[in-house]
């Protein structure tokens, strides 16, 4: 993807925000809904005391974080996108910067989560790189850095290489089983306006549904491959 190409998307997005819409959907989607439960039940497993969600959009996950974690800090590039998050979460702290040069001093988090990560932010090579490496600096030492991605199976294993090369120990790799539900979406595209597509893309139990039949294919099911990695000293 070139620069140019990066920039028109970006101001797409950062128009989106600001006439009000919400790119992506997070809200509305249910399988969306259930992966940032999924990333907030992760990261209550480990307890930490203060943790930055890169790549915040409207503060959807970072919501959920605010109940599990006492101290939520959280980073997007849109402006627009930190303002609307910032009216409608109190307990969190928002800052607009871009994660090649995150604003927050090295080894300032128990824990950091990148959701979507290096590929869905259309970085390049040297970016993701650089993003990595500032995801590996701002959190604390022996603390923990969580990454899903959306992206092709085939791209997995490119991930956990970036991870690894980026000093960031890999402790786990898993799959959230969603490529039936996204083939399902597209299927609806034809009549996404209609009520009942609306609906059913925002119903959790189609979803979970949808998911465990993912599940029983295995990881060749799965659109998001979510990395666990811990900082080396």
């Amino acid at each position: 993807m070139t620069l140019d190409t990066q920039r028109t998307e970006r101001e797409a997005v950062e128009r989106e925000y600001s006439e009000g819409r919400e790119p992506f959907s997070y809200s509305a989607r249910a399988v969306e809904v259930l992966r940032h439960d999924w990333i907030a039940a992760k990261v209550g497993e480990h307890r930490p005391r203060n943790i930055l969600d890169v790549g915040c959009s409207l503060g959807q996950l970072t919501a959920r974080l605010t109940r599990i974690v006492p101290e939520v800090h959280a980073i997007d590039l849109s402006l627009h996108a930190v303002a609307r998050a910032r009216g409608r979460n109190a307990a969190a702290r928002f800052a607009s910067g871009t994660v090649t040069a995150l604003p927050y001093a090295s080894g300032s988090f128990d824990f950091v989560v990148a959701s979507d990560g290096p590929f869905s932010w259309n970085l390049d090579a040297a970016d993701r790189q650089s993003a990595l490496a500032e995801l590996r600096r701002v959190v604390a030492p022996e603390g923990h850095v969580l990454i899903t991605e959306h992206t092709r199976r085939r791209r997995f294993a490119e991930l956990v290489d970036l991870v690894g090369r980026a000093s960031l120990r890999v402790v786990n790799v898993e799959y959230l089983y969603d490529r039936p539900w996204y083939q399902f979406e597209s299927w609806l595209k034809a009549i996404q306006h209609w009520r009942v597509a609306q609906s059913l893309r925002g119903s959790a139990p189609v979803a979970r549904s949808l998911l465990r039949f993912g599940r029983l294919v295995g990881p060749s099911a799965s659109r998001h491959v979510c990395i666990l990695a811990a900082r080396q000293s």
